[in-house]
């Protein structure tokens, strides 16, 4: 019951509007939103985890909690996955199967690769967020008390690694090149804690007026450094990617804080659903790829082509809200019956 009192329904419901971001970008959605999507839909778990952060507890206590809470998945779901897939592929679609060495590599390295429905280029998230994060708490414990000083230095840190790591002619292992980038925002979410928590509390006025504000900042970055991936280390200028994402991040959390107060009128099992979802996006994580691949392993199969990309993308948007609901029985499932998988 406590954690239930701590926790921040906003913050919940963020993480939920930024995995359906996630889940409609992988279904297939029109290219101009994938690309403009594509500025905060990630940065804003990595400035959410800064704004929940703490450094009151040992760098010791801090890394062994990470790796129960993010490796430990990260390893027991990519396992599952493989073994799923490969019985799948070797009944169904041979040409797809991928060996043992593959998936180790893949694993262990280069893990940004979108390995057919293996596990769809989402497992560098866990990692990527273990290194930032252990990246950041080392920094902001050095600086004490401050909170503005580790947000900058991050930031610099990040600007560094956009301009010098994408001439490299290969990548880091287990996504710590994007990492290195990641950092900057868990520090903004950290550094500005109390700017995002006055949002949580502003009027409706002022919170449309913000949302307009920053809605207007992404879409003109956008317009002038489009293209932008952040799993593919791919940013444009470093400066206007690092404004865009923020002031995308920013958009995201009004959008949250307007939708907490539609849904708190509601009231009832939909508030409750959004927030115990918004609270398990590690699981929707892992099974929205689930759900995608057989989806479209099923199309494949059947030999359903669309005749035009309007309905496929209408197709798929339809899949949005509907794996959402059937999602819910299997979060529950996974949480409560092997939630061992998430070091819970």
């Amino acid at each position: 019951m406590r954690e239930a009192k701590a926790r921040v329904r906003w913050i919940d419901l963020c993480k939920l509007l930024g995995m359906i971001l996630v889940i409609w970008l992988h279904f297939g959605c029109p290219g101009i939103i994938d690309g403009y999507a594509h500025l905060f839909h990630m940065p804003i778990f990595f400035l959410l985890s800064g704004v929940c952060l703490k450094t009151e507890r040992s760098f010791r206590d801090f890394t062994l909690s990470r790796v129960k809470s993010l490796l430990l998945p990260y390893l027991s779901f990519a396992v599952i996955f493989y073994v799923f897939w490969s019985v799948v592929h070797l009944t169904l679609l041979p040409e797809r199967t991928v060996g043992p060495g593959v998936f180790l590599v893949h694993l262990f390295w280069d893990n940004t690769d979108a390995v057919t429905y293996l596990w769809g280029a989402i497992q560098w998230f866990l990692p990527c967020l273990f290194f930032a994060e252990i990246i950041f708490f080392r920094v902001a414990k050095n600086a004490g008390e401050a909170r503005l000083l580790p947000a900058g230095i991050c930031a610099a840190l990040a600007i560094a690694a956009m301009v010098f790591l994408p001439r490299l002619e290969m990548r880091l292992p287990l996504a710590l090149d994007i990492a290195l980038v990641a950092v900057a925002f868990v520090g903004i979410g950290y550094g500005l804690r109390d700017v995002f928590f006055r949002i949580g509390g502003m009027k409706n006025g002022r919170l449309c007026l913000l949302t307009a504000l920053a809605f207007a900042v992404t879409a003109v970055v956008f317009y002038f450094n489009r293209g932008t991936n952040m799993r593919m280390m791919v940013f444009g200028n470093p400066v206007l990617y690092l404004l865009g994402s923020t002031a995308g991040c920013v958009m995201m959390v009004c959008v949250s804080v307007a939708a907490e107060r539609v849904l708190a009128r509601c009231g009832g099992k939909i508030m409750d659903h959004a927030l115990y979802l918004g609270k398990n996006t590690i699981i929707l994580l892992y099974i929205h790829r689930l759900f995608d691949g057989l989806n479209k392993t099923a199309l494949h199969l059947a030999g359903v082509s669309f005749p035009s990309k309007i309905l496929e993308y209408a197709y798929f948007a339809f899949m949005v809200p509907v794996f959402l609901v059937l999602s819910y029985p299997v979060t529950k499932f996974v949480d409560r019956r092997i939630g061992f998988l998430l070091g819970r």
